[in-house]
């Protein structure tokens, strides 16, 4: 193989297709991006053999095509530091020799035949969500599954497609996420699937503005996600989602409207005095007044107070700051909906009518 190749492109691709050549990892051969050459484009891959990666460069010099795999790390140190607007390429045997202006690199690679087998770009996608609402789908979801669950199903995020619109959901079992969004070719016959979030996550560092929407074609057992300039491919997490419908509650007769960023600002200083051991803000709610209290034995005890909008009767609720501030952060509205019933129930959060976000309370010690 035999190219020449803009630096700062190639370094972007190297950068996002190595996130998952890791150097941790136990086969050598995961730890490289596998590059091919052919018909004035250039494919860089990457794979932890749960999740693939291809990135691809348009308008390459490629005087002569081929393939190499080798160290991501390494060969994206040189890309960082070379200082050149091109690079010279070349490929013999096992081993890639880069040049720039003043500088010359000599790498050993490894036999790209031994590389796992990363998906061709899609011709044509199964169906497409909007970039706009796949970021915002993402952002709302992900960080409510769970991460070391023995119920595999809560380690992923469940998609499920209804005739023209695909809905996300992510619970650890103590909070859920669920969002409804516009979608074009979606069947109600995909059914459901349930995606590991640092597929989805790969997926959302790559969209660039020029992104009009991300493709998706579900297979047996994988899903493909594509871009303008990308494939990521993953496989689907095995297990049946819970029946997240009946978690989210609705019998709630206490609502608190309240400015999303007063919100989020309280409950991060009421949270400055808790422990891991005491990890709980209490809010006392009465009529236009929210009063936000933490108490921590070895750190003390402090006391927020915030004005809002409330209906229905006074009521006393705790609950971990993280789960109130992790939604706050990605909601864009200046005002939120927080619904609560009692103490010991389920309390939600709306931002609009298609997101909806459940939390459960923490019992407040001595009631």
């Amino acid at each position: 193989m035999k190219l020449k190749c803009g630096r700062a492109t190639l370094y972007e691709a190297v950068q996002f297709a190595g996130a998952l050549a890791s150097t941790k990892m136990a086969k050598p051969i995961l730890q490289n991006v596998k590059m091919v050459g052919e018909k004035k484009q250039l494919d860089v891959l990457a794979t932890d053999l749960e999740v693939g990666i291809r990135f691809r460069l348009e308008n390459v010099e490629i005087a002569r095509p081929g393939a190499l795999a080798v160290s991501a790390n390494r060969l994206l140190g040189i890309l960082r530091e070379s200082p050149d607007e091109q690079m010279d390429i070349e490929v013999q045997e096992h081993k890639c020799t880069l040049r720039g202006a003043d500088s010359t690199f000599e790498m050993l690679g490894d036999d790209p035949a031994d590389f796992p087998e990363v998906p061709e770009m899609m011709e044509s996608a199964q169906m497409e969500v909007e970039r706009s609402d796949f970021i915002e789908m993402v952002d709302k979801t992900v960080f409510a599954a769970a991460s070391e669950s023995t119920r595999y199903a809560l380690n992923g995020v469940c998609f499920i497609f209804a005739a023209n619109h695909v809905e996300m959901v992510a619970t650890d079992g103590r909070r859920l996420a669920y969002i409804r969004r516009k979608a074009k070719g979606v069947s109600a016959d995909t059914g459901s699937i349930i995606v590991p979030p640092k597929t989805l996550q790969h997926v959302r560092r790559i969209l660039t503005e020029e992104d009009k929407s991300v493709g998706m074609k579900v297979d047996e057992n994988r899903v493909l996600f594509q871009t303008s300039r990308a494939l990521v491919s993953s496989v689907l997490v095995e297990g049946h989602f819970p029946p997240y419908k009946e978690v989210i509650p609705k019998d709630s007769d206490k609502k608190a409207t309240v400015k999303r960023e007063a919100f989020l600002g309280a409950i991060r200083r009421a949270a400055l005095l808790t422990t891991e051991e005491a990890r709980s803000v209490r809010m006392d709610f009465t009529k236009d007044l929210v009063v936000l209290t933490s108490e921590a034995p070895e750190a003390g005890k402090a006391e927020v107070k915030l004005g809002l909008d409330y209906e229905g009767e006074k009521i006393s609720i705790a609950f971990n700051p993280t789960f109130l501030t992790d939604v706050l952060r990605v909601i864009s509205s200046d005002e939120v909906v927080l619904e609560m019933k009692d103490a010991s129930r389920p309390a939600v959060v709306h931002d609009g009518a298609d997101y909806t976000y459940v939390v459960m309370p923490i019992n407040i010690l001595g009631e």
